[in-house]
């Protein structure tokens, strides 16, 4: 570089030199090939590579909540220098738009492009960048390990999963129920709280189960239409609709159609307040996961809410839906209450041990959590492009407003055989809602937008 500057009579290009080459153990200055873990190497091991890009200094603040608030801090950031080099300009840019808007925490933006870092230093992105998530590679062993022992029954009760669930919720075992699925979950509420002539109250639209849970318990269904503006719950016409004979409250959160939130101490102030003597605010939070904030449940807050019903799955984050494992955080004496319904050995042993092994598996978890985050951000670059409408989801889904193209959309969707829920059901007629899951699941619709003119 300095023989080319210097042949065409130019400044020696040393802010570039530096980019080019960024030191990974320290901000600003270039790697040094006497220090090979400064540097990525082109002939590293993919370990390596995996190993020296986690470890890269990043240009994050001082704390989570401020990084949310004020953004990252790129010019001091070799991880991101490291991503501009080796994964596509595309991707490089949205990484910025996310960093700078506080969308991503360096730990989860590291996370999220390891795998293309990897393939960029290997020639092969393209067949790396659209990697699938799926169940954690723990569980198969975990399975087959305890597969020769399936003569014997399985736990009478599921106390080690319920412990561990506990570590992993931030609560304690008492706090618990686990259930054959959330469905199983959300049927004993129902029925704990079914008494003759009484009812449950919901928000319309949303997930069409909560009524069909009611009717088996013979309790009335009555619901409150939501914001549409906003596509979320309207809470303040949730709390004018409690009357005495409501028992339960049902809020889902992220919204099953929209995937927005609503926070929890919103729910506590304006909902809660007004439930009648007895009644439940169940809050089913089954995408949880995927939350930009997470709600934050402890043992304290469960005992002096006891109203409070948090219903959650390993089916969404931790790609479990085979197994069926959901449960529900609660007090310790309602969670009693609620095991009174639950069927001796209900959990199998296999289900149990695939539950367990996922459990222990953060860095799947946060792979499957940014690779959804990954298919929002390519997505939705394509659909700010078309000045297409979507909502700001914190799920694993994403609605989307065709407004005025919707007939040309859906034709050439439904071409192409590409999957997606039409709005219609739930009398959204320009919407659609689709999957993000990873890049693979929304690249075929992203091709298809492509093509729109």
């Amino acid at each position: 570089m300095r023989t080319v500057a210097s042949r065409l009579e130019a400044p020696i290009p040393y802010v570039a030199y530096r980019r080019l080459v960024p030191n990974l153990r320290r901000r600003g200055g270039r790697a040094s090939i006497q220090d090979k873990r400064s540097t990525i190497l082109l002939d590293d091991r993919p370990d390596t590579v995996r190993d020296k890009f986690i470890g890269a200094v990043t240009g994050g603040r001082a704390c989570a909540e401020e990084q949310r608030r004020h953004g990252g801090k790129l010019d001091d950031c070799s991880a991101f220098e490291v991503i501009e080099l080796l994964c596509a300009p595309e991707r490089a840019t949205a990484v910025a738009r996310r960093c700078r808007a506080g969308e991503v925490l360096c730990r989860q933006c590291k996370i999220e492009h390891l795998d293309d870092v990897v393939a960029g230093v290997r020639g092969n992105g393209r067949q790396v960048a659209l990697a699938r998530v799926g169940t954690s590679p723990a569980v198969p062993e975990a399975v087959a390990g305890v597969a020769h022992r399936l003569y014997r029954p399985p736990s009478r009760e599921p106390v080690d999963l319920e412990a561990e669930i506990a570590r992993y919720a931030g609560v304690v075992p008492e706090q618990i129920v686990v259930g054959h699925g959330t469905t199983e979950i959300l049927d004993w509420i129902m029925r704990e709280q079914a008494s003759t002539g009484r009812a449950v109250l919901a928000t319309a639209p949303t997930f069409e189960l909560y009524g069909q849970l009611a009717a088996r318990s013979e309790l009335r269904y009555d619901e409150v239409a939501w914001d549409g503006g906003s596509l979320r719950h309207d809470l303040a016409a949730l709390r004018a609709a409690l009357e005495n004979d409501h028992v339960a409250v049902v809020v889902d959160t992220p919204h099953t159609i929209s995937g927005i939130s609503v926070p929890l101490s919103d729910l506590l102030a304006v909902v809660a307040p007004r439930l009648p003597s007895g009644a439940k605010l169940i809050i089913d939070n089954v995408y949880g996961e995927f939350m930009a904030h997470p709600l934050a449940l402890t043992p304290r807050l469960l005992e002096e809410r006891d109203e409070l019903v948090v219903c959650r799955s390993l089916s969404k984050a931790h790609c479990l839906l085979g197994a069926r494992v959901g449960y529900a955080v609660t007090s310790a004496g309602y969670a009693d209450r609620l095991r009174r319904h639950r069927l001796p050995y209900t959990v199998s042993a296999l289900a149990a041990t695939a539950a367990r092994a996922s459990l222990g598996d953060d860095n799947n978890l946060q792979r499957t959590i940014a690779f959804n985050r990954r298919a929002y951000a390519t997505l939705t670059a394509e659909l700010d492009r078309l000045r297409i409408g979507y909502a700001r989801s914190d799920a694993n889904f994403l609605l989307i407003d065709l407004g005025d193209r919707r007939d040309q959309v859906l034709a050439l969707l439904r071409a192409r055989g590409l999957r997606f829920r039409d709005g219609s059901r739930w009398r959204l007629p320009t919407m659609i809602q689709v999957h993000l899951i990873d890049e693979a699941t929304v690249a075929p619709l992203v091709r298809a937008l492509r093509d729109l003119r």
